[in-house]
């Protein structure tokens, strides 16, 4: 047993981990307080769901099913059948002669029979069965381009040690869990922003509680700019900003969501990452080639109809009575939030002096729009925030009212920039 001591000063244990053919797993006990199987054995094994196939199983159903196995989840490997547990099996079932000559060719040496009955039933999938009680190996992957503050499983902190450059390992759970799933993004692995809150007991932010509700597995925290400011990797003082994975692989991963955005570029063990943004899609609605092209690909994978537009171009038609003949940019020009921006840590700033004597270490972008932020009057802010309901309300007059579109908009014009260039 390995122990750390947590940030309170309390004694926490380390996760067990696993290595198979090379490849690490941490282990959690997720059915820790359920006995499978009375044998008092320790061995790598395999839930597999025989509800369809019963009540004889064949040399070829067995075949097809580790085949599947094999190309759909990468957690899985043809080690862990060296013990089966057959879920669904009714009284009579039975492993026909050339099932269990396909099993031994794959190294099986025990399986057992868990009734369709019983009230707790795990899920589809590779475990690690201890002294009768299953436990769910989570691979482990190397955060190789820094995107991660911190790995969790869903939604604690795993407490896994990094390497000596920082980086976490990732823990993942088997896709073949989600095949006798209820919940429509079983499995569905997770990176999110580490400026949305993440806790136990159904008390993490309301978007994230949410994709947890429906299934989804985070699988860890991803690194984002000091205060949540646009920073260059020159600009990233505490900790190495995330590594790119386009082009050559030093191009600059500027911006708040940047870990997010690293992750789901370089990682195909990773379905999902969910970033932020406040105003950047006011200020440039033009289309881009690039945004036409991801457009495409979502339009084809969805079936649903493509169709390009303007905001430009719909706000000259029909602007809202407010803006009288003002173009876009121009209604919105000071449509600014940077009020808040500086004000809304008002109390950390405080809390900061009376802590440590002296005010906070400021990165030269957090520093810019504090200054600017202090010199705008609230007056402005509330009038800034006027504005972006009436664009709200219009842009929802648009596109909400007979349909529920999805919108895609570029933030920028993009060029080769590298992570070594300084800001202009």
């Amino acid at each position: 047993m390995t122990l750390l001591v947590d940030n309170n000063g309390d004694l926490i244990e380390r996760p067990k981990t696993l290595e198979v053919n090379g490849v690490r797993y941490m282990i959690d006990p997720v059915y820790q307080d359920t006995r499978f199987v009375n044998d008092v054995i320790t061995t790598l094994a395999t839930v597999i769901d025989i509800r369809d196939c019963q009540p004889d199983i064949t040399g070829d159903w067995i075949q097809q099913c580790i085949e599947s196995y094999k190309q759909n989840d990468d957690v899985f490997q043809v080690q862990f059948l060296r013990g089966i547990l057959f879920l669904g099996g009714q009284d009579g079932c039975s492993l026909s002669a050339d099932a269990k000559s396909t099993l031994a060719g794959f190294g099986t040496q025990c399986h057992w029979f868990l009734k369709g009955h019983q009230s707790i039933q795990p899920l589809p999938g590779p475990y690690v069965l201890i002294n009768g009680v299953l436990h769910e190996p989570l691979r482990l992957y190397a955060d190789t381009h820094a995107a991660f503050f911190m790995a969790t499983r869903n939604p604690q902190r795993t407490e896994l040690p990094g390497d000596n450059h920082g980086y976490v390992e990732v823990p993942v759970p088997s896709r073949l869990r989600s095949s006798r799933s209820q919940l429509p993004l079983s499995c569905i692995r997770v990176g999110v922003k580490d400026n949305f809150d993440l806790r136990e007991k159904s008390q993490s932010a309301p978007c994230i509680q949410r994709i947890l509700d429906l299934g989804a597995f985070i699988v860890g925290k991803t690194k984002l700019c000091a205060f949540a400011q646009w920073e260059e990797p020159t600009e990233a003082i505490e900790y190495t900003s995330p590594w790119s994975a386009r082009a050559d692989g030093f191009q600059s991963s500027g911006g708040s969501s940047n870990g997010s955005g690293a992750a789901i570029a370089a990682y195909d063990w990773l379905d999902i990452t969910i970033g932020s943004d406040t105003y950047w899609e006011l200020v440039d609605p033009e289309q881009r080639e690039m945004a036409k092209k991801f457009a495409n690909e979502v339009a084809l994978a969805l079936r649903i109809p493509l169709k390009s537009f303007s905001l430009k171009e719909m706000w000259e038609r029909n602007p809202p009575e407010d803006a009288s003949d003002q173009s876009l940019e121009k209604y919105m020009i000071k449509a600014n939030m940077w009020f808040d921006d500086y004000h809304a840590f008002d109390d950390f700033r405080q809390q900061h002096w009376e802590q440590y004597h002296k005010a906070p270490y400021l990165t030269p972008p957090t520093r810019v729009a504090w200054d600017f932020g202090k010199s705008i009057a609230e007056s402005d802010r509330d009038e800034a925030a006027r504005k972006v309901q009436i664009f709200r309300a219009w842009f929802r007059a648009q596109f909400f009212q007979d349909s529920q579109p999805l919108s895609i908009m570029p933030i920028e014009n993009t060029v080769p920039r590298y992570r070594d260039d300084p800001p202009e």
